[in-house]
């Protein structure tokens, strides 16, 4: 698991989670962190999905989006996303 971007850093997607390491066959899931105090919203959505396109080994209906947001997500995007996780979640991962 880490993140990937290109060369000129546009795009840079946060998540990536990978088959094997280091040179990987296949991607899982590659997604977003937003930690900031709004909610992950249909435009964070447009750009992740055109970001993982550009990522090798992402295979769209194949690959699972996967969002991590400090402030949840717009509800109409809960069935678009594989996997959603909320502070609550990520910090109840380290206890």
């Amino acid at each position: 698991m880490g993140g990937w971007w290109n060369g000129a850093f546009n795009p840079e997607i946060d998540l990536i989670g990978a088959d094997r390491s280091p040179s990987p066959t296949g991607v899982i899931f590659a997604g977003s962190i937003k930690w900031l105090g709004t909610r992950f919203d249909r435009h964070d959505l447009a750009e992740l999905t055109r970001g993982v396109a550009s990522v090798p080994g992402f295979a769209p209906h194949e690959t699972a989006l996967a969002v991590m947001s400090l402030a949840d997500i717009e509800h109409i995007l809960a069935d678009t996303v594989d996997l959603v996780r909320n502070a609550a979640d990520v910090l109840s991962a380290w206890s």
